[in-house]
């Protein structure tokens, strides 16, 4: 029998001020950490590309299915051991800097 759970699990989200910006810290079923990075186009580059998206405007109260979200999303290139190293990659991310404790 397949398994339909997903094989990361979310530990912690973190959305940018501007809300267009989403970071992730997931548990890998290996238990070791990742981060997934999604950013939204902001209305002035939706309407200079000419761009209908049906994505939010805004990460903030977004609803999702983990399952299909993760899906087809790749993760950073790094590879963490604990939380707050994930935590403090995502602070040295302009858009996160001000968003984390």
């Amino acid at each position: 029998m397949i398994s339909k759970e997903p094989a990361i699990e979310e530990i912690e989200v973190v959305i940018s001020n501007d809300g267009l910006g989403r970071a992730a810290i997931v548990q890998r079923g290996d238990g070791l950490i990742q981060v997934y990075l999604h950013w939204l186009w902001n209305d002035e580059t939706r309407q200079r590309l000419n761009v209908s998206s049906s994505m939010p405007r805004s990460w903030h109260g977004f609803k999702y299915d983990p399952l299909t979200f993760y899906a087809d999303a790749i993760p950073e290139l790094s590879i963490y051991g604990n939380v707050e190293d994930a935590r403090a990659a995502i602070a040295s991310i302009a858009a996160f800097d001000a968003e984390l404790p």
